[in-house]
């Protein structure tokens, strides 16, 4: 035994091409499978198919319940007629009428357009607004023209300095008036709104306002005194008429028949004691 080797087995060391390799090699298919997996599939589709089915014919029913019961509103005629605004000058029966005669549809085809430009037709309606209200109703807003003077015996001035025409103008008596020709109507209704300024700031009002076809102005107060400003620089004139009268002639206005301001440096007074005697002012002292 003296000089013997014992050797001890050891376990074969792994194969390199083996260690921590994933086996590629393919699982063979089970008898049968294919067809589970196509009747999985079928019993899953049926089960989808049948909710959306029910899914889409509730929804075509609610679709055509809502589209007869639109169609039906669609088809009503107006119940609700509304007109508002503040009336002064127009009859809101007026407005009644003209609507009435324009009602020709049901609630959808009724005509806005053709509405709005028959009640604006008549000439103290300054501006109408029309409003559909669901189901049945209309609401129209009227807007009425302000007139602030009148012009001859069939027109007047609105808020503008518009020349608006009408009939009659009887129940504007209280508003200054004026006269002139048409084509000169804007011209001096800006011209009167700066006078009528001016004489208010000194406690005068302006009643009326005449210019002829050779453009001379003449104004009437208030206290029916009458000024003649003539062609020319008529807010100038008048401007320094109002100089002399705060210093000369605001204690005796009652006295004044007649200012005439065609003077290049004063004014010529006439007073109702003695029509024939007038005194030249000057407009400078």
């Amino acid at each position: 035994m003296t000089g013997s080797r014992i050797t001890k087995k050891l376990p074969p060391k792994p194969s390199k091409k083996t260690r921590g390799a994933v086996s590629t090699t393919k699982r063979k298919p089970v008898a049968g499978e294919p067809g589970r997996v196509r009747r999985w599939l079928a019993n899953t589709a049926k089960w989808l198919v049948l909710p959306c089915a029910c899914i889409w014919l509730v929804a075509q029913v609610d679709w055509l319940a809502l589209r007869a019961e639109v169609q039906g509103v669609a088809n009503k005629p107006l119940a609700n007629i509304s007109i508002k605004g503040e009336f002064e000058f127009l009859a809101k029966e007026r407005i009644q009428s003209i609507v009435s005669e324009s009602l020709n549809g049901n609630f959808v085809d009724l005509n806005l357009v053709e509405i709005k430009q028959k009640v604006e037709a008549d000439p103290w309606v300054y501006d109408v607004r029309l409003q559909r209200v669901w189901p049945d109703g209309l609401v129209i807003t009227v807007i009425e023209q302000k007139p602030i003077a009148r012009w001859g015996n069939s027109g007047f001035i609105n808020q503008y300095g518009a020349l608006i025409h009408v009939d009659n103008n009887e129940s504007l008596e209280n508003l200054p008036l004026l006269f002139g020709d048409e084509h000169l109507s804007n011209e001096i209704a800006k011209t009167y709104l700066e006078m009528a300024r001016l004489l208010a700031s000194r406690g005068l009002n302006l009643k009326g306002v005449q210019v002829d076809s050779k453009r001379s102005w003449e104004l009437v107060l208030d206290n029916s005194m009458l000024l003649v400003l003539g062609q020319d620089e008529v807010t100038v004139k008048l401007q320094n008429f109002l100089l002399v009268y705060e210093k000369h002639l605001a204690g005796v206005k009652h006295k004044i028949k007649r200012v005439d301001l065609r003077y290049e440096s004063g004014l010529a007074v006439e007073w109702y004691e003695d029509t024939e005697s007038t005194k030249i002012v000057s407009a400078t002292h």
